[in-house]
């Protein structure tokens, strides 16, 4: 084990977290932007290739109807402090 050093610095990942009820927690956010369907092709390569683990099927469903949701009902890109571009 590593230990590392405090900071007044704390970084939270996680797609789901531009929400009302979580963005008063946040003083500076950012949206790391990728389009959806090459989201889901890196992630089901992800799942096959590093963890043996093909989930294609969650991918392809309710994972990326969560995903659309998601978008359309938080709207991140448009919320976030500074957008990355991950194409």
């Amino acid at each position: 084990m590593r230990e590392v050093p405090s900071t007044n610095t704390l970084i939270i990942e996680g797609v789901g977290l531009f929400r009302p009820e979580l963005m008063k927690y946040f003083a500076y956010t950012i949206w790391v932007d990728c389009p959806l369907e090459e989201a889901v092709a890196r992630g089901k390569k992800r799942d096959k290739d590093e963890h043996h683990n093909p989930q294609d099927e969650l991918w392809d469903g309710i994972w990326k109807k969560n995903d659309i949701e998601y978008f359309d009902t938080y709207k991140p890109n448009e919320i976030a402090d500074v957008i990355i571009s991950n194409t």
